[in-house]
């Protein structure tokens, strides 16, 4: 297993800081799992930490965190340097957006976030939507969000998911 700490500047780990814990191997955690309930979500997050573990392999620990905006929202990952506090991508994971209330909450996180670390783009990574919405921050600026399937995202290449924010 790994852990995901908050992005922040400490150089050691918070004791009190809430982690999240990923299994490098989703598979292997379904197949011992006592549980029979299939949480689809979650092991979709799970492998969309592991690429980006791959993706972001020559960073130094901590280049891909969660993130909590000042208002408390979450957003799955963030890839950056947290020392310098600069934020370079954004990722919130979800099996669907087809709920409204699943779409409003992930949707705010990322916006929130967006303004927080001055990005434009951001991505959602889900099992089959594909899409981009535009919104508008607070401070008046255009961003967007691309919805991507998590078979595509996984098979872009890494430069060029990058270059297109994703």
């Amino acid at each position: 297993i790994q852990t995901v700490s908050p992005f922040a500047r400490a150089l050691s780990d918070n004791p009190r800081s809430a982690v999240k814990v990923y299994a490098v191997d989703p598979g292997l955690v379904r197949a011992v799992s006592p549980s029979s309930a299939t949480d689809i979500g979650q092991r979709l997050e799970c492998v969309v930490y592991a690429e980006l573990r791959r993706r972001t392999k020559v960073a130094r620990p901590g280049a891909v965190a969660l993130y909590r905006t000042q208002n408390a929202h979450e957003v799955d990952f963030i890839v950056g340097d947290a020392l310098s506090q600069e934020g370079l991508a954004l990722y919130q994971v979800s099996q669907s957006l087809a709920e409204k209330t699943v779409q409003k909450r992930e949707l705010r996180a990322l916006a929130e976030a967006m303004q927080e670390k001055s990005l434009d783009r951001a991505t959602v990574i889900t099992l089959n939507e594909e899409e981009s919405i535009a919104i508008q921050l607070q401070d008046g600026r255009r961003a967007s969000i691309q919805l991507v399937p998590a078979w595509k995202w996984c098979l872009m290449p890494a430069a060029a998911t990058a270059a297109a924010g994703m």
